[in-house]
């Protein structure tokens, strides 16, 4: 089953990165947490791509160590 390769639409792209978010919305800095809804706007507008908030979000993940979402399909898309 190729479900992972599907092109996902923006809506669906925004629930996805925010439930990622929840992995960090208890442990993240107030400047990560500004960047992270600053970036969801910017996206929303069409004035940058989901690729941007998937980095801001691998980053996050090594830096907090999340292993799980290191390891996940959706940096990897």
């Amino acid at each position: 089953m190729l479900w992972y390769n599907k092109k996902m639409n923006r809506g669906d792209s925004l629930n996805t990165a925010l439930h990622i978010w929840g992995y960090f919305k208890d442990i993240a800095s107030d400047r990560e947490k500004e960047r992270f809804f600053s970036n969801i706007e910017k996206y929303k507008e069409g004035k940058i791509s989901l690729r941007a908030i998937k980095n801001n979000l691998w980053k996050m993940a090594v830096k907090y160590d999340e292993s799980y979402l290191l390891n996940s399909y959706y940096f990897n898309e």
